[in-house]
């Protein structure tokens, strides 16, 4: 299956120390919707979180959560979805 590079970044999101954003998605390599085995985010200057991962070109549903130890707090509102084919490799999301 063709695989695609998708950039993620959350801006401006300021977190304590040991929380850690993470993508939980619908795919395996997002976690298949378990948070303990989704990609972290990496931290970045400004309190800005980036995830750069490569995926199978289908479509999916993900969404950012917030971990602390065994705590994990989900983004509210729907699941944001990417669609198969889709041109928009790059995901920016607010808090």
């Amino acid at each position: 299956m063709e695989r695609v590079r998708y950039h993620f970044v959350v801006r401006e999101f300021v977190t304590a120390y040991g929380q850690e954003l993470k993508i939980v998605g619908s795919l395996p390599e997002l976690g298949g919707w378990d948070a303990a085995s989704a990609p972290q985010m990496t931290w970045l200057e400004g309190h800005r979180w980036k995830l750069d991962i490569v995926l199978p070109k289908t479509p999916f549903q993900f969404k950012v959560t917030m971990v602390h130890g065994s705590d994990v707090r989900w983004e509210q509102g729907p699941n944001r979805e990417v669609e198969a084919g889709s041109d928009h490799a790059a995901h920016s999301m607010a808090p």
